[in-house]
Formats: structure tokens, C-alpha cells, sequence
């Protein structure tokens, strides 16, 4: 399961297999840490702060996806990690069952050579 920033739109995208294994929650959270070298999705809750809605059919329809927009997160969180904000990176992530979340270890990424952006 992969997730991918992109500095060019701003934004993270997850793919379904991360949505999948959280079990399919209407919202998830983003989590930083201090240090911003990783970040953490796990189900949320519509008011808690860096949530986000996963659209509806975006397990079961290929041209839904899900893209987390925050412009000044993006830019700082890639500036941190010392990323290239007009390229796209794409990093792995590791389910932890015991806390439902997904773990997502910038030192890890890779330079994306898909086409995120349209």
C-alpha cells in the first residue's frame, strides 16, 4: 500500500489498499510527528483536526480517488524532508493492526514517475 505527496497540487494521495485495511472509515486522519520525517493515516472523525472525508466509492470505483489538499502543509512538510515541492514522491506503508493506522516513513520515498497530476 502506497501513498504519494505531491507538492505541485499540494496534496497526498492514498491509494484504496490504505482505505481498505483501516476498514473502510468515512474519514482519516493525518498524524505528523515532531520531527515530520513520517506521517500516520488512521480513521477520524469530522471535526478533528488534518481530517479528511474519503469520497464515497472510492474503494469500488477506479476513478475515484483520494487526494488530502493542504497547501501550507505540503510545502513545509516537503521542505522539512528536503523534497523537490514540484515533484511527486510515492512511500510504502506499514499497517500497525494495534493501532489501526497506517505508517508512512519519509526517509523511504521515492521519486513518483506515475501520473498523479492531470
Amino acid at each position: 500500500m502506497f501513498a504519494s505527496a505531491s507538492g505541485k497540487v499540494h496534496a497526498i494521495n492514498l491509494t484504496k489498499d490504505v482505505v481498505r485495511l483501516l476498514g473502510m472509515p468515512p474519514y482519516v486522519c493525518l498524524k505528523v510527528n515532531k520531527a515530520m520525517d513520517s506521517f500516520i493515516v488512521m480513521p477520524g472523525k469530522q471535526k478533528e483536526y488534518m481530517s479528511f472525508k474519503v469520497p464515497e466509492r472510492f474503494v469500488t470505483d477506479k476513478d475515484v480517488n483520494m487526494r488530502m489538499i493542504s497547501k501550507s502543509f505540503i510545502k513545509e512538510f516537503m521542505a522539512v524532508n528536503e523534497l523537490d515541492v514540484t515533484k511527486s514522491y510515492r512511500v510504502e506503508g506499514i499497517y500497525s493492526e494495534r493501532n489501526n493506522a497506517v505508517i508512512f516513513n519519509m526517509a523511504d520515498c521515492n521519486l513518483y514517475r506515475g501520473s498523479v497530476e492531470k
